[in-house]
């Protein structure tokens, strides 16, 4: 039996048939948990549903991680450790990808309320265990598992046959379009693509746990304070003010996580395709590449077959959602 680190290293195709499991099991769970809601007046109701959030995030992660240890796999991208200013970078990624892409995400919102959409009321953290379950699922359980899937599978799968741009972009639709939330997408598309450049050039999944971390820290920061006037409407009203600004804001942090991610991979010292090609060309050249081969079922293009269906399935979850609160709620 081959040691963990001599292990085939997680193909492209394999990387897209984690995320389509991991879909799978998310949208079954929800199916299930959906039967047994509880009424919004429940004084439980933020605790039980946090509770299922939980779950659902087990049940996301466990079922591609089975797979992974009896197809016997490693990840491409792992918990290397990095230097200790390259957490505080990670964190502070946070709030640039908030300041940067915060007003587009509002434009959606605001183009969402002009089209009548009702959007979903946010769970309450009120009570003790409302704040802690909610915090232990959004800012400690999601993190960790999504990247694992998004980034540590997902990405580092399509990297192999993609360039950095469009795997990046492509992991970070994937994981917006996963949340089914539509006035979350812009926001979480951002959030994806940054967690993911991070940690192509960390070569380390920290980087983008950590960001996804504080990012979903600083939301329920937010939730526990008074609610303001929505910052859509006061957008509509200046335009001309807005529209330049948002655009401004989006091109200074999207060049900001760039600095960030050069300056990881120069203190770290990683080449990502130096190291991409060692991890699959090492000592056990022959062997890997036989089980790399074993995945490709449907030739070069499996990992964007399987990639498409998973995407197509969300989707359709997603745009059967926005039309519901667009017309039915």
């Amino acid at each position: 039996m081959l040691k963990a680190k001599d292990r085939p290293a997680l193909s492209a195709a394999d990387g897209s048939i984690v995320y389509l499991l991991a879909i799978a099991a998310s949208l079954t769970l929800q199916f299930i948990f959906s039967l047994f809601g509880v009424s919004a007046s429940d004084p439980n109701y933020a605790a039980v549903n946090f509770v299922f959030m939980g779950c659902l995030q087990l049940g996301f992660f466990a079922v591609p991680l089975v797979c992974l240890s009896r197809r016997g796999r490693r990840l491409i991208i792992g918990f290397r450790p990095l230097k200790w200013y390259n957490y505080l970078l990670s964190v502070a990624a946070a709030g640039i990808v908030l300041g940067g892409f915060i007003l587009l995400a509002s434009w959606f919102e605001a183009l969402l309320t002009v089209m009548g959409y009702t959007f979903a009321d946010p769970l309450p953290f009120s009570g003790a265990a409302a704040i802690t379950l909610g915090i232990l699922v959004t800012v400690c359980m999601a993190p960790v598992f999504e990247e694992l899937i998004f980034r540590g599978a997902l990405l580092s799968g399509l990297i192999q046959r993609e360039r950095v741009l469009p795997a990046v972009l492509l992991s970070g639709l994937a994981f917006s379009l996963m949340h089914i939330n539509p006035e979350q997408t812009v926001y979480q598309l951002a959030l994806g693509c940054a967690a993911g450049y991070l940690a192509l050039k960390a070569d380390s999944l920290w980087p983008a746990v950590l960001l996804h971390a504080a990012s979903n820290g600083i939301a329920v920061v937010f939730s526990l304070m008074p609610e303001g006037e929505p910052a859509g409407s006061l957008m509509l009203q200046n335009p001309g003010l807005f529209i330049p600004l948002s655009v401004f804001f989006a091109a200074a942090a999207a060049g900001l996580i760039h600095v960030i991610g050069r300056a990881m991979a120069g203190s770290e010292k990683r080449d990502l395709k130096g190291e991409l090609t060692r991890r699959y060309t090492g000592d056990n050249a022959e062997a890997l590449l036989k089980f790399r081969d074993q995945t490709n079922v449907m030739g070069q293009n499996t990992h964007r077959i399987v990639y498409g269906i998973a995407l197509g399935l969300c989707a359709a979850v997603w745009l059967f959602v926005f039309i519901l609160r667009l017309f039915f709620i």
